[in-house]
């Protein structure tokens, strides 16, 4: 594989396209530790196109490089690479380092509020009163972390789901079944969009029926 660096980008499509297709190569390039053969080119790709991130637990493996050129490539355009031509349509994790980064600034700013109600109504001998403003900033930022850390939560099972990545904790087995899976997606398709649901959707049928 190594040898031809001029068909980097033919292979790596060609690897993609199975493990796609196949849990078992999936779940097998995925334990396998990233190449030094293949840095060059991952290097090459913008953070927010490579399909490896540490806030949607996945991993930097062989397997997520191959994504990461394949997804860049123009190969599945003279090939019969359906899956990768339909993962391409999906935003790469590397691209929602945004969410995270708000997450954490409502953490913070959570934080500051209740340090607030602390020290101004909970510390020392100053009469509770109720505060309809603060009460609604509170409620506003609950709400956001919420539904932030929902989509988030959502994206990791829809990725999880796509690239066919076990996961054996049990939150991701009971909710990584097809039967709660489906109906939690589109309840809550609301949070990741309607595109990003539609795409995973296509690329799980197509795969469980054959349709490449």
């Amino acid at each position: 594989m190594y040898r031809e660096q001029d068909r980097i980008e033919l292979w790596t499509s060609l690897i993609s396209e199975s493990a796609l297709r196949s849990p078992a190569v999936a779940n097998m390039l995925h334990r396998i530790e990233p190449s030094n053969n293949l840095a060059e080119h991952v290097n090459k790709v913008p953070k927010n196109k490579r399909w490896f991130s540490t806030i949607y637990l996945v991993n930097k493996s062989l397997y997520t490089q191959c994504l990461t050129i394949a997804t860049t490539s123009d190969v599945d355009r003279i090939t019969s690479l359906s899956l990768l031509k339909l993962l391409k349509k999906l935003r790469a994790p590397g691209s929602m380092k945004l969410e995270f980064l708000l997450l954490i600034f409502i953490t913070a700013t959570l934080s500051s509020l209740f340090a607030y109600l602390k020290t101004n109504y909970l510390g020392g001998s100053q009469t509770i009163s109720f505060d309809p403003v603060y009460f609604l900033m509170v409620l506003f930022f609950d709400l956001l972390f919420i539904l932030l850390f929902l989509r988030i939560i959502i994206q990791q099972l829809a990725y999880s789901q796509v690239l066919q990545i076990k996961r054996f904790t049990l939150f991701y087995r009971f909710f990584g079944q097809s039967h709660i899976f489906w109906p939690t997606l589109h309840a809550l398709s609301f949070m990741v969009g309607k595109t990003f649901r539609r795409i995973v959707h296509d690329i799980i049928v197509a795969r469980d029926r054959g349709l490449y």
